[in-house]
């Protein structure tokens, strides 16, 4: 049996909702490039998909019992069962605990997997080796044993300057930690025990349905979770539960959108569905165009472009709802002293790796 080569970070099933024949496997998809604002016209297959892009490529060599699509294999099941609760949301119907805890993995999985949710726990990962390996350098004893263990025959002396080179080389990138393929993979998964059941239960869900009469349509982006937090400065990030004031949104169709937001302390989090109206679905579409890397999708032209004027006519809120990159903060604290000298603050930089993608085709 052949296996997948094209991964899809925005499951097609989700994608097929926001196409212009949503029951066909391949429908059409018209797409919105966020640099130009200009449109095209795809399909569903050829959208928002990497060639192996969840295939583990070291793991299984290490030990062959590994399938290599094994990552690709849970996401399929995440978004079987997310399909079933996003059926019922778009519905107007409750979910039992069962599939709302479903739809959370979902949610937080689609904010991880995309390019630029694995280009940033990449990031992450390297920055906490980074300095795990600088702490372990300032360990004479350590640095003398390991030296030692490798059949260098040095002093203490020579040990801490090889020790203060080997930091010099990795704070001025002469070296440097590279988390590799297959961690960058696994990091989607790292804090999902313990995120996936704040969303399920700790916050609000808010299901918003266009109204009678609403012309406007939701429409989604290739990183279609968007996480919008007014109150904190660009210096810092927006988490799950950062503030009071954090509203996440996914949309699940043109007409229906997910939105969560905390839930008062000591409360259990509830879900409604309520009416959005013209000025709630433009707003929840400026999220989405903010937090798209490189594109957006709908049923139609005439929403995208309507978007696209959008966006132009209100650059500053753009701006406002633009993603907040994950900060690293290192504090220097010299001995005996309880604060800190200097605070470093260290975030991704640099293109996101858009990655192999497959040819667009009708």
């Amino acid at each position: 049996m052949s296996q997948p080569k094209l991964h899809h970070y925005v499951p097609r099933m989700l994608l097929r909702r926001f196409s212009g024949d949503p029951a066909a496997e391949n429908g059409p998809l018209e797409v919105l490039d966020k640099a130009t604002h200009g449109t095209r016209r795809s399909s569903v297959g050829n959208e928002a998909a990497v060639t192996h892009y969840n295939r583990l490529e070291e793991l299984p060599k290490i030990n062959p019992e590994i399938d290599p699509l094994l990552v690709e294999t849970a996401f399929s099941m995440v978004e079987d069962s997310g399909d079933q609760a996003i059926r019922r949301l778009v519905l107007g119907e409750p979910l039992t605990p069962m599939r709302r805890l479903e739809m959370a993995f979902l949610v937080y999985f689609q904010h991880h997997r995309t390019p630029r949710g694995r280009s940033w726990s990449k990031f992450m990962q390297e920055q906490t080796q980074t300095m795990w390996m600088m702490r372990q350098l300032l360990d004479q004893d350590l640095v003398v044993d390991h030296l030692r263990g490798i059949g260098e025959d040095v002093t203490a002396e020579e040990a801490r300057e090889w020790a203060q080179k080997q930091i010099r080389d990795l704070e001025d990138g002469t070296v440097w930690v590279d988390a590799g393929h297959d961690r960058e993979v696994g990091g989607m998964f790292m804090f999902a025990e313990k995120i996936v059941p704040i969303i399920a239960g700790a916050m609000d869900w808010f299901v918003m349905h266009t109204a009678i009469g609403v012309s406007r349509r939701f429409i989604i982006g290739d990183h279609p979770v968007a996480m919008v937090d007014e109150t904190v400065p660009k210096t810092h990030g927006v988490g799950w539960m950062g503030s009071p004031d954090v509203e996440v949104t996914l949309p699940l169709s043109p007409t229906c959108c997910l939105v969560l937001r905390p839930a008062p302390p000591g409360q259990d989090g509830r879900l409604e569905h309520v009416d959005a109206f013209a000025a709630d679905v433009d707003d929840v579409n400026l999220r989405t165009f903010a937090s798209a890397e490189w594109s957006a999708y709908g049923p139609d032209v005439e929403s995208l472009k309507r978007v696209a004027a959008l966006a132009r006519a209100n650059r500053d809120r753009v701006r406002l709802y633009a993603p907040h990159s994950p900060v690293l903060h290192i504090a220097e604290i010299t001995q005996g002293e309880t604060n800190p000298s200097k605070i470093d603050r260290l975030r991704p930089s640099g293109n996101v790796p858009r990655g192999r993608r497959k040819a667009t085709g009708g």
